[in-house]
């Protein structure tokens, strides 16, 4: 029987989901301002690279458990996916193929529906036996709303010869493809660089297989640095007077506005934890990665009010430092 490992398998799918027409269309509506379940959407893109977090956990408990031929199953199988075209890099011809087949369809669609009506129209006796701009009169029944009695009303009308298109197919346009293809890239490096963090180790050969019977039990607490070889050195933390979700607020708006790069939003967690502590907690106790990831996307109205406010103060302290607008 082969081992299964569901978080890798979770991360993988719902990653390459975004190469999907649906997925592409929604976000393409969501740029363009026409899609009322935005949030909805935008919510998922966030959540799938917690995903991403998961499946590393899972390598981790590979790493740490698992003997030697179910290693060598799950890294050779990791690898194969690593030279999938769609996780080396956002592969762009796939996208625009999608768009340009699913566009072709709808045309196909619309031109149906299209010339049955054409067809309809051009059964009228009107189309048949009048010329084209030939007015004519139309007597009617008109139904009577003071007096309760119907009556006969005469109006002119005008023939015309050609059917007027006053629908539009649905087509997806281009115009914030260079959108999608930022936000899938995000996406697909953040996927790729754990994979490739960890196919590194098992081809370096620092990763090593375990027998879990012969592990003691004061030994686990430090299986994984012994795994992957990794020094660990004690760093002096700065002090943060603001809290956890004020924390990562400022840190998620400098990554969103380009201010600061990181590829992984758990890079940016790990730094956070690493160099900062709360001014109400010991000096040992440390601001989880965990709790960071929790309120990086899921954060309160309060914690954006906060910061609008200091924002406000940053801009007034800046234009206080140069009076002359220079």
């Amino acid at each position: 029987m082969r081992p299964k490992f569901h978080q890798f398998n979770q991360a993988v799918k719902f990653t390459l989901e975004f190469y999907n027409i649906s997925k592409i269309k929604d976000h393409l509506l969501i740029f363009e301002g026409k899609d009322p379940n935005n949030k909805l959407k935008t919510d998922w893109y966030d959540l799938v690279f917690s995903f991403h977090e998961k499946m590393e956990e899972e390598i981790l408990q590979t790493i740490q458990t698992a003997n030697h031929n179910t290693q060598l199953y799950f890294f050779e199988h990791l690898k194969e996916w690593l030279n999938d075209y769609r996780i080396a890099s956002v592969h762009i011809p796939t996208i625009t193929e999608k768009i340009e087949d699913f566009n072709q369809k709808r045309l196909d669609e619309f031109e149906v529906i299209v010339q049955n009506n054409v067809d309809k129209f051009q059964s009228t006796n009107e189309y048949k036996t009048k010329g084209h701009l030939e007015e004519y009169t139309e007597t009617i029944i008109g139904r009577g709303l003071i007096l309760k009695k119907d009556s006969l009303i005469n109006r002119k009308l005008i023939n015309y010869k050609y059917y007027c298109i006053t629908d539009y197919p649905d087509l997806i346009s281009y115009e914030h493809l260079d959108k999608y293809i930022q936000l899938l890239t995000k996406l697909i490096d953040n996927l790729r660089n754990i994979l490739s963090k960890y196919a590194k180790l098992y081809i370096d050969g620092k990763i090593k297989s375990n027998d879990l019977f012969n592990i003691e039990p004061k030994k686990m607490a430090s299986l994984k640095e012994d795994l992957l070889v990794v020094p660990t050195t004690k760093k002096k933390k700065l002090t943060s007077k603001i809290t956890i979700p004020q924390l990562a607020y400022l840190f998620k708006m400098l990554n969103e506005e380009g201010i600061i790069e990181s590829n992984t939003f758990k890079e940016i967690h790990e730094m956070i934890s690493e160099n900062f502590r709360l001014s109400t907690k010991g000096n040992e106790e440390i601001i989880s990665v965990k709790k960071l990831s929790n309120v990086w996307s899921d954060y309160d109205i309060k914690v954006s009010n906060y910061w609008k406010d200091k924002f406000i103060d940053l801009h007034n302290r800046a234009k206080k430092d140069n009076p002359n607008n220079i």
